[in-house]
């Protein structure tokens, strides 16, 4: 199994210095069920004048690519991203949520065989 969570860590590593480099901040949440990787555009802050005058602060986009049995994809604010780009980058992430998830039940396996 530790061969497993380390391939996955070196994975991890290499697609958020990967898209680092593409202005994109990752994180990765796996301490409960659906693990997920949120992934937010690095921009500079942008304002919205209202009609009033006032300005508000625009959120950066962002995409959070949640493991589950069926990957789940959510897009929030106006992103640029090619859509070949967006393609590889939710393949990539969702390949990196089932090795945590393959990973994940091979622990447990070994952890229930221990008990027997």
């Amino acid at each position: 199994m530790a061969g497993i969570m380390d391939m996955f860590s070196v994975e991890l590593d290499e697609f958020v210095k990967d898209y680092d480099d593409l202005h994109w901040d990752v994180s990765f949440h796996g301490e409960e069920y659906p693990p997920r990787i949120v992934m937010e555009q690095s921009t500079p802050p942008l304002f919205e004048v209202g009609a009033d005058g006032a300005k508000t602060l625009v959120p950066n986009p962002t995409i959070q690519i949640i493991g589950r049995p069926e990957t789940e994809v959510v897009t929030t604010g106006k992103l640029q991203i090619s859509k070949k780009d967006f393609t590889k980058l939710t393949n990539r992430a969702a390949a990196l949520l089932e090795l945590f998830l393959h990973g994940f039940m091979q622990e447990r396996k070994e952890m229930e065989a221990e008990k027997e």
